[in-house]
């Protein structure tokens, strides 16, 4: 952390470092403006489009797909406009190579992230019930793509800024430091989405009184009261295995959840029996 710190206070410090972070920034800046722009103008005339397509109600599935692929066609040509208007604008800026690796990183973070969120939307239609093909309501549908979007973010702009920083010279301790920052936010982030969904997890696992095997009806409560703190315990460790890079870790990860998948494939069989 101390090295990511002293570079960052090397680059602002001396004046020639300050005049080409000025240069970039500048350019980078009239780059994303004229290409939001660009994106603004498509998406507004695709909005007729786009209200027409939500707009139809189709009560059998295969109706809905037509629509939906239309929808997120829709939803993926103002990124389209986005990216190509950036990739020409920067080829006249005569950016130098600093400002062409930001710019690279930021336009295709930003592609990627939204293109992620266009196929989270499609999945999920959370503004469009009628285009919907799974079976979930608005509230729940609105709250995973909230979630998705929360964990792109991170996880996507987060690893193109390592990734630039390192190309611009960051050292490695700094680099690696900066990567496990992000790791753990993504961890965080993971942690609390399990203590939110636990009482609905834990519903569905306890599942109803009684049933034909009480036994298994009782392990069902006692993991449901356990389950949150089990996930927790796992996302933590295989942060610290990542983390900390210990030998054989992630082996170890792969057969415990492998036997994992196994047992829990075998008590959701016998949770049908009991019921």
């Amino acid at each position: 952390v101390s090295r990511l710190a002293d570079w960052v206070t090397h680059q602002v410090s001396l004046p020639e470092n300050r005049v080409i972070w000025f240069h970039a920034v500048w350019k980078i800046l009239f780059l994303f403006l004229s290409a939001l722009l660009v994106e603004w103008v498509v998406r507004r005339l695709l909005s007729r489009a786009r209200m027409a397509v939500e707009g139809s109600e189709r009560d059998s599935v295969i109706l809905r797909l037509p629509f939906l692929v239309a929808r997120t066609f829709i939803d993926v040509v103002p990124i389209a406009a986005f990216a190509a208007t950036a990739y020409l604008i920067l080829t006249f800026l005569d950016p130098t190579e600093t400002t062409r690796l930001l710019a690279l990183a930021l336009v295709n973070a930003s592609v990627i992230a939204r293109a992620v969120m266009a196929i989270t939307r499609m999945i999920f239609v959370p503004t469009a019930a009628g285009l919907r093909v799974l079976t979930i309501d608005n509230e729940n549908a609105n709250y995973i793509v909230l979630w998705v979007r929360r964990f792109t973010n991170v996880g996507v702009y987060g690893y193109f800024l390592a990734e630039v920083a390192l190309l611009l010279g960051i050292p490695l301790s700094g680099y690696l430091a900066l990567v496990n920052t992000i790791g753990f936010l993504i961890v965080v982030l993971a942690v609390i989405f399990v203590l939110q969904i636990r009482q609905t997890v834990a519903g569905w696992v306890a599942g109803r009184e009684g049933g034909a095997l009480p036994a298994l009806s009782v392990a069902r409560r006692r993991f449901a009261d356990l389950w949150h703190v089990l996930a927790i315990v796992y996302l933590v460790g295989v942060y610290g295995v990542w983390a900390l890079g210990i030998s054989g870790g992630f082996e170890f990860i792969l057969r415990a959840s492998t036997l994992s998948l196994v047992i829990l494939t075998i008590a959701k069989i016998l949770m049908i029996l009991s019921n």
